[in-house]
């Protein structure tokens, strides 16, 4: 990968100029991802610039592709070149981990594979570990699980609004399964 990157993982947009030193981060809602890919795809065609997207799906990365698997922000977009997911957030991992995933092996720095010597024989690894729910969830065990998680996010917002001792924090329309909230009062 270049040194240029767009980070999309908030919805953002893109007025500054853009170069082959453009970093753009962000975080917290879901990003327009399709209209940055747009805008970058544009910006190469016209200067000759290609600037990669890494989306920092950290939170929504394993939600999106359960409960909203028709909106694109993935390798579906063509400037899209890697993505990163909390495995301890929302991939049923125990550890604090997450993972990188790459388009192309080209789009993976060489810095980041390792090279092991097992039993004599010295072979690179990029390893995809604790991975073992996505083969025995896969993808309609995974929907399941985010699907009963949001269902699960709204009754404890509902309940909890309910009992009058809590100020529910949103809209109720939240994307991810979670709930913020608040003592009620005016102070909170």
């Amino acid at each position: 990968m270049g040194v240029g990157f767009v980070v999309a993982s908030e919805a953002v947009v893109v007025h500054e100029p853009i170069d082959a030193q453009s970093v753009k981060t962000s975080t917290s809602v879901p990003a327009d991802v399709v209209g940055i890919d747009k805008l970058l795809r544009e910006v190469r065609k016209e200067r000759d610039l290609d600037i990669p997207i890494h989306v920092d799906g950290a939170s929504g990365g394993f939600v999106w592709p359960f409960l909203y698997p028709d909106s694109k922000w993935d390798f579906r977009l063509e400037q899209v070149r890697s993505i990163n997911v909390s495995g301890h957030k929302y991939g049923l991992v125990c550890p604090g981990i997450g993972w990188l995933v790459f388009r192309e092996e080209s789009d993976l720095p060489k810095d980041l594979v390792f090279h092991e010597n097992y039993l004599g024989k010295t072979d690179a690894t990029f390893t995809l570990n604790f991975s073992t729910n996505f083969v025995r969830l896969g993808r309609q065990g995974y929907t399941y699980v985010m699907e009963t998680m949001q269902e699960n996010a709204r009754a404890l917002a509902d309940n909890l609004r309910s009992s009058g001792r809590f100020e529910v924090i949103g809209s109720g329309l939240e994307q991810l399964p979670l709930v913020a909230f608040r003592l009620a009062g005016k102070d909170g």
